[in-house]
């Protein structure tokens, strides 16, 4: 090949993800063959290699889509995309929902299939979602995002639906009666689940709300409107304004006789803001939620 050919090559084996497929496949069979032979799983190689053939796949989109470099933070897990549930309310069918669904629907249906305990897949695929979005954001291979964890979640519970309906058509033919109250409790501990989760998110996004207003009314509670622009004259903003919060602005509105400041504080992907305006005679603080925090930005 020619160094242009190589580098073309290089780019479509970075792009198409085929070599991390390829060497995850190699670590998957290469693990269950040992697992079998040293007895650590009793299992058969067929079953390992399917129940572990949905996991690499999730792996190997979800953290391995670009080969690139980790780039470590801590702080990265806390920083979710914004938007998620403006995506979800708005476009619930669009691409990137539909993929995570069908990401997850495959180890859901094989795992659920194959052990037949459906809501213990459910929580643990609910966990590795989760587990997989903040590696994304302390590793910066991929950006934490609440639609992805509702759509892998959804997905997952698809799959272990389907495989509960395989698993009972094939009770019925055998003429067995399928436990239906197990069903209706499973669906019910699912639905409970996602409402405590949502339920946790907001409580969370209003706590970090009024944490960040007490803060802004002990720094700024005393100044006006005059103050800022003597800081604005002694070009002191950056330094009085963006660098003493524990969060960074990232808008600035000048108003008819007002200067407002939007301070972000979404959690988990719920959109959330506070405002800090700087009137004639008071500073007054504000908070948002929603679109009012994402059109002020434009």
């Amino acid at each position: 090949m020619t160094g242009r050919s190589m580098g073309d090559f290089g780019h479509f084996v970075s792009r198409s993800n085929l070599l991390a497929a390829a060497i995850l496949t190699l670590l998957l069979v290469t693990g269950c063959v040992v697992a079998r032979r040293r007895g650590l799983a009793s299992a058969p190689l067929w079953q390992l290699l399917v129940l572990g053939l949905p996991l690499l796949l999730i792996v190997d989109a979800t953290l391995f889509r670009d080969l690139a470099l980790p780039t470590f933070s801590p702080t990265g897990v806390l920083h979710w995309s914004h938007g998620g549930w403006t995506r979800l309310s708005y476009d619930p069918w669009s691409s990137q929902v539909v993929e995570n669904v069908a990401l997850f629907a495959p180890a859901g249906f094989a795992w659920t299939l194959l052990r037949r305990r459906g809501l213990i897949v459910w929580i643990g695929l609910t966990g590795l979602s989760l587990l997989i979005e903040t590696i994304q954001g302390l590793t910066g291979l991929g950006a934490p995002d609440v639609a992805d964890l509702l759509a892998n979640t959804a997905g997952a519970a698809v799959g272990v639906s389907l495989a509960g309906l395989v698993l009972g058509a094939v009770a019925l033919r055998r003429g067995e009666r399928p436990h239906l109250r197990a069903i209706a409790v499973r669906a019910a501990l699912i639905v409970a689940a996602a409402t405590l989760g949502f339920t946790l998110a907001t409580h969370g996004a209003a706590a970090r709300q009024a944490r960040l207003e007490h803060e802004l009314v002990r720094l700024y509670g005393s100044s006006s409107l005059e103050q800022f622009k003597h800081w604005e004259r002694s070009d002191r903003v950056p330094q009085e304004v963006f660098g003493r919060t524990s969060v960074f602005p990232d808008g600035t509105r000048y108003g008819a006789g007002a200067v407002t400041i939007r301070y972000p504080a979404s959690f988990f992907g719920i959109e959330r803001c506070v405002f800090a305006t700087w009137q004639a005679r008071a500073f007054v603080v504000r908070r948002g939620s929603g679109r009012e925090c994402t059109t002020f930005l434009g």
